[in-house]
């Protein structure tokens, strides 16, 4: 680099070795180095026409510079790598930008010679611009560890310059060409460029890969991979220092930028045409404008240059030179790296390059230490808007223009122009200049852009470089580019068909991924497409070129008019189907490879793995045992007339055989010499073309395509499949029933294993083997040619042909395993089908007639038997439809009478139900999660069926949803006919969800597995039934059958074949589609889909599709298949559910008015009430290491507060509960203290992010619950736990917290008590902003008289807890609480309509107890057949001759008697649960209902525990906003010693104690059912004579308060009881208090 403060521009030169092309031509090096100095020597042959012949003539040329860097042979001593280049010129380009100097570094040499690997690099050979970044956050680290005042900041920009047009490579939003401008102040920049902020050098390394992938590049016949455009890498280095003395803060600021130039190139040597020829002349004009630019700053330098020949530097002639132009001639160090080739083939541009570089040494800079250049420009850039603001608004001038002295300005009329409105500016030099009104305007534009640049906070820079980011990745995605962030290389996508782009250069091969989505991608012309998804440039490339269509996995490519499309090498016109492994070419020169990752998994899975050089045996599949000579099984339970529907059979396509080549670049020259074989033929020998005759014949096929494609003869090819890419396939018949491969999922379109057949087995290891051979042969053919060519390179064959033995020993040991692995795969095999054909062993009897059970059978039998029982919640389910009909009734009239359309009914919710369709889940997102209480309950369970006729959808809600959504009801149905008020409110709808899914489920059938285990075929006829109806609403037909396909030991793989659903017609809904899952075994997650059918009309639902699905080997052999099927449903369908409804259960009155259900007699407990008053303060560590409670700001006496945290400390939460209810509510414990749920309002407490809350993260406490019982009576309980907000995981809690915004969380505790059978879960609301940890509050006296705001140091909570028993469990108490015919105001519309009823458990058990049966018979016919329900030499009975009676031992006794006891006639549940008795009441009052005690132990509903469960119910109370009272008494202290002044708010019921002069909440106290007594005897007693004392008697305890003055205690009690006075009983002991709710 340059010596700092300034000197000369750095000059090094770098020969690089020779490459391909110059090999192949035999080029001799001409260039010669030694310390400093480069020799170049003219070449003997050189051309007499060419333009350097009189330079040649001249001899040797020598020139001298800093560094010369013999790179051209490592062999050498004096060879110089990348080291040896960053250690001369990064090394001190760092010192100096750490010093706080602008520095500049730029390669140039002709195209090919070196530039872009001396500056970027490759693989591990980092150049220049990455070793620059990865040492310079090594110093930042280091530097900022040692001084803990300085911080360092690093920006990033990419820009390119391609055809003199500035390009973004960083922020995709910045389409199109930016503007360079020019300010006074800063110099030339690029208007709207992105400077993105980076924390590490991965960041660094991640941007520069995705800029270098967006670059513009070609082919030209001297560089493959030719970059067309300059690129300006810039880092911008920030270090800022705090003083500690004087606690100003200082900053240097340092610009790296580090240039890759385009190759100068001559049009006769590239041999470039149309577009590159267009791009070549681009570039060298530029480059012609910077080789006069350096040669007017040498001479300026050099003193030869006129008087005034600053201002003639052609900066502006080229916009690499504006931009360059500090780094050139102005405030930067710079060093310049020209890159030379060797060969004498490129002398002319050798030549061009040196005298280039000896100019450019000559030139000085003049370099200075930006030191705080931002507090400068932002000054300069305030005076200059204030000034440029007066001129465009009409004032007068700062600079002095409105002086005494000033000319007047012209006066024009409003509707005059901008442009003709003309302003005097004084500028700096005192000069007077002219201007238009519409110049300030756009200066003045230009000029805020900067001030709020350099105004931006770092907080400000990351939130805009985070949205840069995303729009990137969305810009990116658009464009079908896959970019994975933190991975520097690619990362190709797992399912989904993409394509790949080739090319020779290894940096360039597969860094471009264009994913082809499902539906329709187009390709077109970047300049001139505006809705092609993929755009590319170049020749040939059309504006609408063509388009991929995947359907169903299937990827089709429809090629446009006059499209220059080829795959395989063959021209194609038609749609051409693409399988994994071709080759496509769009145009002359994008090459790509389309691969399919689902569809080569599975070839390799049915073809098995292919050997590589290296096989071992164990590598090598196997193929699954599967029993031969067996019958397909047919099951048909529904419909006996449906088998007669027999499905057409139609050959299945065959599928491609994954190809295997080696090398990026093999694929790559494949695919070029594949399109001209193709054309010439195999007999002209491609092979063996040199690369250029190769280019050279490729870009002339490409010119006599466009003429010939019209000939008959050209045509031929087009038809043809590609041989190398089709294999043979064993052809399935059945599959393709009423289809075609098209329709199959693509999962298991592969893996359709044929029908097992007689000689299968052998067929397979016969195809096995000849594959194997097959494979050999070939291997052996490839190692040949790569023998042939090494001999030919002379490279040592000894050493081959040993290769060669070694690997032909080991293919010929791996295939004697094979035959020996096969052999013993198939003696397993037979003996595994001999065993399964063999009859079942009987069970031997015993002696006593009861079978041999092992000891493992009573517990499994128990566990089985607890499951089953556990399963049936019939009195659970029916106790929730008496007990919640009311409530439904009620949102059923709120909705009619709101005209929501919207029908409420409840329904059984089982396994399953609760999973949305995988359309909407991605496609809409619609989950769960808003619901867990209806995902989580144990099913089956009693849910709420919302029938949405506006939507045309029906979804399900939990009960507790229910209840909730109807207090929400409430709110909106009071304001509902009051508009003027009802304005004022912002009620969400809570009729409906947010997001609403937009199918709906119409029916499920299960599948028995039972054929999966034996790993045979099964066919199903079954019906399906709907969820809400128990009917049957279609038959569908699907098949079981095992799959071929590579699996784990402790997997079972099998094929669903999805034929059709029949009995469902089109006008009830249409997009049909089934979903698949195991219940129990594969969730929501785990589900696949068919694919979406409509137009059937009335026909069947034709799905023919194939599912590939496994099973853990361990599953319960009655393991079943759901498969739901789900339907966008019309109002059809919606009103035959509603018939369905008003049919089982019409609107009835009843006979007798029902008045509130009530307990038994020995349960009848009153409700008890305990008011909780919590107070929750958060401390944080101080400088002391003490913990300090935070400031809370309260903006009204409503307002909960806000906690101000800092940034980065250590926090406690503590949570004081007092209470007043002593014995009466005694604590065993308070445990998990949780703090979760961070969410982001804005200032009306609006979400404005509706991502998932975060989940709570349990406190751990620092020491157990601290109970304290004061001597007023009331009782403290303290928490206090530590808090680390990092654990959250939380962006909102790790940043500062803008002003407009609050960061809320829910704070938790459970408290358990005695008397109560669960616990009692708390949740506190609190609001926080997190703050820098410098902030501090600002004070000030005028802001505090004039602010309403209230500082504080806790937020509280009031909390009502009501205690009472819990609803009987026992089938004989249901009858008390039905609430199906209790009165609600407004049922009289509902025209029918009713809550469901114990009808609907009815309805779900006689459906189980179907689905049952048919499962039973399943099981029992996959199990049994005609052998083994033989009966083994059967024992004959002996007849008594005397009485011709059969004499039976025990055995058959004892058999006979079981056998009629299954045979006897049982009551079912539904018939002993769900009776008259135990839905009605008693005909003689509840009095005479039978109760515990009436019960025998001997009865089934008897319990010896008659002591009633209590549950608490916790409810959370908001302040009263009616304040009616307030001001200062005088209570007791809580250890009662002397009296403490409070603040008091009566805010009826509560009265609420706050300290003085804190302004913290103490305490609430209940003012319901409370006495007050003011009596002079109280004061004598607390021998205050003279004080105005007042007691309060609350529920539970006193509170004893003193007033100033005797007219302030009746004003206080007037409020608390208004009529006190007014009683006959005021002068004696008090009264009570009316209570208020």
């Amino acid at each position: 680099m340059a010596s700092v403060g300034g000197g000369n521009i750095k000059v090094v030169v770098r020969v690089r070795p020779f490459n391909a092309r110059e090999r192949d031509r035999g080029a001799k090096c001409i260039v010669q180095m030694k310390d400093s100095q480069t020799v170049l020597t003219p070449p003997t042959s050189a051309d007499p026409k060419s333009k350097g012949v009189k330079a040649a003539l001249d001899g040797a040329k020598t020139f001298a510079f800093d560094r010369s860097y013999w790179s051209f042979d490592r062999g050498d001593a004096h060879f110089a790598g990348q080291e040896n280049l960053f250690g001369d010129l990064g090394m001190p380009l760092l010192d100096n930008a750490f010093q706080g100097y602008n520095n500049c570094i730029f390669a140039y040499g002709q195209t090919g010679s070196g530039k872009s690997y001396s500056m970027m690099g490759y693989g591990e050979e980092a150049g220049v611009i990455p070793k620059i970044c990865q040492n310079m956050y090594e110093r930042i680290e280091d530097i900022t560890k040692n001084d803990k005042n300085l911080t360092c900041t690093v920006e990033v920009s990419y820009l390119e310059i391609y055809n003199e047009r500035v390009r973004d490579l960083l922020n995709p939003a910045t389409k199109g060409n930016l503007k360079v401008r020019e300010h006074p102040s800063t110099g030339p920049y690029v208007e709207d460029l992105a400077k993105l902020v980076v924390r590490s050098f991965q960041e660094i390394e991640n941007l520069m890969d995705e800029g270098n992938k967006a670059r513009t590049v070609a082919a030209t016949n001297m560089n493959e991979t030719s970059s067309r455009s300059h690129a300006v890498f810039t880092l911008t280095l920030t270090q800022k220092r705090h003083d500690v003395e004087t606690k100003m803060d200082t900053e240097k600021v340092a610009k790296i930028s580090l240039v890759d130039l385009a190759g100068s190139e001559r049009a006769t040597s590239t041999g470039a045409t149309g577009a590159r020829l267009k791009e070549g002349a681009e570039i060298n004009r530029s480059l012609s404008t910077l080789g006069r630019v350096i040669a007017a700053l040498a001479d300026m330098s050099s003193g030869k240059a006129k008087k005034n020949a600053a201002n003639l530097v052609p900066y502006r002639d080229s916009v690499l030179t504006w931009l360059l132009k500090d780094s050139l001639g102005g405030n930067s160090l710079t060093a310049m790296i020209a890159a030379i080739s060797p060969a004498d083939i490129n002398f002319e541009e050798t030549l061009s390059t040196l005298r280039y570089a000896d100019s450019a040494k000559r030139i000085k800079n003049h370099a200075v230490v930006n030191e705080d250049p931002n507090a400068r420009m932002i000054r300069e850039l305030k005076e200059e808007l204030a000034q440029l603001r007066s001129k465009l608004g009409g004032g007068v001038s700062v600079g002095g223009a409105g002086g005494a002295g000033a000319p007047a300005e012209e006066q024009y009329a409003p509707d005059t122009p901008l442009e003709k409105q003309m302003v005097s500016i004084t500028q700096s030099d005192g000069t007077v200049k002219k201007v238009s009104k519409a110049e300030i305007a756009e200066q003045l534009d230009q000029s805020e852009k900067l001030y709020q640049d350099l105004n931006q906070t770092w907080e400000e820079k990351l939130t805009k470089t985070e949205q840069i980011h995303k729009e990137r990745e969305a810009a990116l995605e658009e464009l079908g580019i896959s970019i994975e962030k933190g991975f520097v290389g690619m990362s190709t996508p797992k399912k989904m068909p993409h394509l790949v782009n080739l090319s020779d250069d290894p940096l360039l091969a597969e860094c471009l991924v264009y994913n082809l989505k499902p539906g329709t991608t187009t390709v077109g012309n970047d300049e001139a497409a505006t809705n092609a998804e993929i755009r590319l440039n170049g020749s040939k490339i059309l504006q609408d070129h063509c388009t991929f269509e995947n359907v169903d996995g299937t990827v089709t490519v429809v090629p446009k008019d006059n499209a220059a499309v080829m795959v395989n090498g063959v021209r194609i016109e038609q749609p051409k189907r693409l399988r994994s492994g071709y080759r496509v070419i769009l145009g002359d020169f994008h090459i790509f490879r389309f691969n399919h990752p689902q569809e080569a998994r599975q070839e390799r899975a049915e073809q098995g793995s292919l050997l590589r050089h290296s096989v071992t045996v164990a590598q090598l599949d196997s193929p699954s045992p599967r029993p031969s000579g067996h019958e397909r099984s047919h099951s048909s339970l529904s419909r006996p007339d449906s088998e007669a529907e027999l499905a057409e059979e139609t050959p299945r396509s065959q599928s491609p055989a994954p190809i295997t080549r080696g090398g990026r670049d093999s694929d790559w020259s494949f695919a070029r010499r594949e399109a001209v074989s193709a054309v010439l033929g195999g007999d002209q020998k491609i092979s063996n073309l040199t690369d250029d005759e190769l280019d050279g014949l490729f870009d002339d096929l490409q010119k006599v395509r466009a003429w010939r494609k019209g000939r008959p003869e050209s045509r031929m090819l087009e038809h043809e499949d590609d041989t190398d890419s089709v294999s043979s396939h064993p052809q399935r018949d059945k599959y393709l029933s009423n289809g075609t491969l098209d329709n199959f999922s693509l999962d298991t379109a592969i893996t359709i294993p044929s029908t097992p057949q007689h000689g299968e087995e052998d067929e397979r290891i016969k195809l096995v083997r000849e594959d194997m051979q097959h494979q050999l042969e070939k291997q052996k053919e490839e190692y040949q040619a790569k023998l042939k060519t090494a001999e030919e390179s002379n490279m040592e064959i000894e050493e081959i042909r040993e290769e060669k033995a070694r690997m032909e020993q080991s293919l010929a040991a791996v295939r004697e395993d094979m035959e020996r692995q096969l052999q013993e795969q198939k003696e397993e095999f037979e003996r595994k089908i001999n065993e399964l054909l063999q009859p079942p062993t009987p069970v031997k009897p015993m002696t006593n007639g009861t079978h041999v059970e092992t000891h493992d059978q009573p517990l499994e039998k128990a566990a089985k038997a607890f499951r089953h029982w556990r399963s049936r919640r019939y009195v659970a389910m029916a106790e929730a439809i008496l007990q919640h009909a009311s409530t439904l009734k009620e949102a059923q009239v709120m909705s009619q009478q709101m005209d929501k359309h919207v029908v409420f009914q409840f329904t059984v919710v089982d396994v399953g139900h609760t999973f949305a369709s995988s359309y909407d889940l991605v496609l809409a997102g619609i989950t769960a999660e808003d619901d867990d209480i209806l995902d989580h309950s144990p099913k089956p369970c009693i849910g709420v069926r919302l029938v949405d006729f506006k939507h045309s959808v029906v979804h399900l809600w939990s009960l507790d949803k229910l209840h909730h959504r109807v207090r929400h009801m409430r709110q909106m149905f009071q304001y509902f006919d009051k508009p003027e008020l009802s304005q004022h409110f912002r009620l969400e709808n809570p009729f409906s969800e947010a997001c609403l899914p937009e199918y709906t489920r119409i029916g499920d059938t299960d599948v028995a597995l039972a054929a999966v285990f034996e790993s045979r075929v099964q066919d199903f006829t079954l019906d399906v039934f709907s969820p809400f109806t128990t009917n049957t609403v279609g038959v569908i037909r699907l098949s079981l059958e095992p799959s071929s396909a590579e699996a784990p030991s402790s997997t079972l793989k099998f094929n669903v074949v999805m034929h059709d659903m029949v009995g469902f017609p089109e006008r009830e809904g249409t997009n049909v589609h089934a979903q698949l899952f195991m219940p129990g075994i594969s969730e929501e997650n785990g589900a696949t889909t068919t694919q979406v059918i409509n137009g059937f009309d009335e026909g069947p639902v034709r799905f023919e599709s194939v599912h590939s699905m496994s099973l853990p080997v361990d599953s319960p052999r009655d393991s079943v298949l759901r498969v739901s099927i789900f339907a966008k449903v019309t109002s059809m369908h919606l009103d035959k559910l509603l018939s369905w409804d008003d049919m089982r259960d019409a609107a009835r009155r009843p006979n007798v008015k029902r008045t509130n259900s009530r307990l038994p007699e020995t349960e009848f407990y009153n409700e008890e009430r305990h008011d909780i008053f919590a107070r929750a303060q958060i401390l944080e560590i101080g400088e002391e290491g003490t913990y300090e409670p935070v400031e809370v700001i309260q903006n009204s006496a409503l307002d909960e507060g806000t906690y101000q945290l800092h940034q980065g400390l250590q926090r406690r939460i503590v949570v004081k509960l007092t209470h007043s209810s002593g014995q009466a509510l005694e604590w065993r414990d308070i445990s998990h203290l949780r703090i979760g749920k961070i969410l982001l309002v804005d200032g009306n407490g609006r979400i404005p992010d509706m991502s998932s809350p975060l989940p709570d993260v349990l406190l751990k406490l620092t020491s157990p619950p601290q109970v304290t019982d004061n001597a007023d009576g009331t009782s403290n309980v303290t928490l206090l736990g530590q808090w680390d907000s990092s654990v959250h995981s939380s962006l909102l809690l790790d940043r500062v917290t803008n002003e407009k915004y609050r960061v809320q969380a829910s704070l938790s505790w459970d408290v358990t008590c005695e008397k109560l059978s669960d616990k009692m879960t708390f949740t506190l609301k609190i609001s926080m902003q997190i703050r820098p940890r410098s902030y501090l509050r600002p004070k000030s006296v005028f802001g505090q008289l004039l602010n309403t705001t209230r500082i504080v140091h806790s937020t509280i909570g009031m909390f009502a807890v009501g205690i009472k028993p819990t609803s009987a469990k026992r089938a004989i108490d249901l009858w008390r609480m039905n609430t199906q015919h209790d009165y609600v105001k407004g049922e009289e519309m509902l025209s029918g309509w009713a809550p469901r009823g114990i009808s609907l458990v009815r309805d779900f058990i006689n459906s189980r107890k179907r689905r049952q049966r048919i499962s039973e018979m399943e099981a029992a016919r996959s199990v049994l057949s005609s052998k083994a329900l033989t009966i083994q030499n059967p024992v004959k009975p002996t007849v008594d001759s005397t009485s011709d009676i059969l004499v039976l031992d025990s055995r058959q006794e004892a058999l006979l008697r079981r056998t009629l006891s299954l045979w006897q006639t049982k009551k079912d549940i539904p018939e002993i649960i769900l009776v008259k008795e135990n839905l009605e009441p008693p005909a003689n009052g509840a009095a005479f209902a039978p109760s515990y005690t009436s019960l025998s132990p001997n009865d089934q509903d008897y319990t010896s525990n008659t002591n009633p469960t209590l549950i608490a119910e916790v409810h959370y109370i908001p302040k009263n906003p009616s304040l009616l009272k307030s001001g200062s008494l005088l209570t007791p202290t809580p250890d009662s010693t002397r009296w403490a002044r409070r603040h008091v708010e009566l805010r009826q019921p509560y009265l609420h104690i706050h300290s003085v002069p804190e302004g913290d909440e103490l305490n609430a106290i209940n003012l319901r059912n409370a006495r007050i007594d003011h009596q002079p005897q109280l004061a004598k007693l607390l021998q205050r004579p003279s004080a105005n004392i007042f007691a309060v008697y609350a529920e539970r305890n006193t509170y004893l308060f003193a007033a100033r003055t005797e007219r302030d205690k009746v004003e206080w009690i007037l409020k608390i009881d208004q009529s006190y006075f007014g009683s006959p009983t005021s002068g004696s002991s008090g009264r009570r208090t009316p209570v208020e709710e």
